[in-house]
């Protein structure tokens, strides 16, 4: 029986003016063992009842970046741990946190190499743990809590001969049923990463070799994707919001500067939330630009400092107002409703297993990235090359940067018919 995780808290130690080191604590086996992971924070940042920094740290430039993530790798990190070895002691408990912190290989326990179940929570821990951006590897502790979910439906956790055809149309049901409510593009990401976790545990060069089983192989363990719904905001519809007046709510005139700027510069929400000042270049001709780093393709990007984005940029003296993503979701749907950005539509999709059409108002739908979208979409419509526009959204190949283009069938055969007319070619 899959035993439930380890109850894993974080609270401050030596609290000293503006520096405090976080304690991992958790009770093991009846002792209540402390750790520190060796991580020190700014203590009116932190958040008490959650045990972890609270937004506002976002805003203090000079205190370092990615401390709740690090947090949650440690606390997914000490509950693989504890459940790779029901009986370990306190003493044990925490020498096996600071090998970890020593870079000390570990013996792993039977159940990580013997069970996927206990693997995948083990391997998403170790991936988080080592990695510069521990949210990068989300997905797999996403997918480590589902195996560890069906495991424990299932009374027995799921060794490796037990991987096949059966266990993935037993887990494919699982995850389709109306408890988790999943969609079947969330399915199909599911057993992606499912058959990067079997892959990875196998006996492959570079892999842990704690099995030899090539069921993930099989069509079983291939899910098929059903057409995303995706829109962008045309030029007029973002006029129109820029338009609208907002005098009576600051936060939604925020959140609408916010998000016109992407459609401009095509920077992610993560990556315009740190402009500065010291993001404006002056080219060598003397043309104006933003110049930044962004933290997807882990590369600068060189902007070219549209009107648009420049008028916001100087209203906020280039220090953007901070929204949580879903505070700023919730908003910028408000902002869209008010702009009359309300254009009819309708998806249908596979969702617990069934298939379903739902209706709605343009607005409803509106979100952070179609911001990238609408900028990506509205700039290739005009002409410019995917190449080109490549170099600013970051994209490393065509395919990936296709799926942001939203133009329509109709919208496609117009600029094809205005192209004709440019060259002649009809006449």
């Amino acid at each position: 029986m899959t035993k439930r995780p380890l109850k894993v808290n974080f609270n401050l130690s030596n609290v000293r003016g503006d520096s405090a080191t976080v304690v991992l604590t958790a009770t093991v086996n009846g002792e209540r063992a402390r750790f520190s992971p060796g991580i020190v924070i700014n203590p009116i940042y932190w958040d008490k009842k959650k045990g972890k920094l609270d937004s506002r740290v976002n805003l203090d430039r000079t205190h370092p970046k990615g401390v709740n993530e690090v947090l949650q790798s440690w606390k997914e990190y000490a509950q693989a741990v504890y459940a790779e070895n029901e009986n370990i002691t306190k003493s044990d408990f925490i020498k096996v946190l600071k090998e970890r912190i020593a870079g000390k290989t570990i013996d792993k326990s039977n159940s990580v190499k013997s069970t996927l179940d206990g693997f995948a929570a083990d391997y998403a821990a170790e991936r988080k743990a080592s990695a510069a951006s521990p949210r990068d590897f989300d997905n797999l502790s996403t997918t480590a809590r589902y195996l560890a979910r069906f495991a424990e439906a299932k009374g027995k956790s799921i060794y490796w001969r037990n991987v096949d055809r059966s266990f993935a149309w037993q887990f494919k049901r699982f995850l389709e049923g109306q408890v988790f409510n999943l969609s079947q593009n969330q399915v199909s990401n599911i057993f992606s990463r499912l058959r990067h976790i079997i892959r990875a545990a196998g006996s492959g060069v570079g892999n842990k070799g704690y099995h030899s089983n090539q069921a993930h192989e099989l069509p079983d363990f291939r899910i098929g994707r059903e057409d995303s719904y995706k829109h962008y905001l045309n030029f007029e519809e973002l006029d129109r919001m820029l338009s609208t007046d907002f005098s009576d709510a600051s936060s939604l005139e925020e959140v609408r500067d916010m998000f016109v700027l992407s459609c401009f510069t095509g920077l992610r929400l993560s990556d315009a939330k740190t402009l500065n000042r010291d993001n404006l270049h002056i080219t060598s001709s003397g043309k104006e630009q933003i110049k930044i780093y962004c933290t997807k393709p882990k590369r600068y990007v060189n902007i070219p400092l549209l009107p648009k984005a420049k008028q916001i940029l100087e209203k906020y003296n280039w220090v953007l107002c901070y929204y949580a993503d879903p505070v700023y979701n919730r908003k910028i749907k408000e902002v869209a409703a008010r702009a009359g950005i309300d254009t009819p539509g309708e998806h249908t999709q596979t969702r617990a297993g069934k298939k379903t059409t739902a209706t709605f108002a343009k607005w409803e739908k509106v979100c952070s990235h179609d911001a990238r979208r609408s900028f990506a979409t509205n700039f290739y419509e005009m002409g410019l090359s995917a190449s080109l526009l490549m170099q600013i959204t970051g994209h490393s190949r065509e395919q990936m940067f296709f799926n942001y283009i939203c133009t329509s069938p109709e919208k496609s055969a117009e600029l094809m018919a205005k192209e004709i007319d440019r060259i002649n070619l009809n006449k």
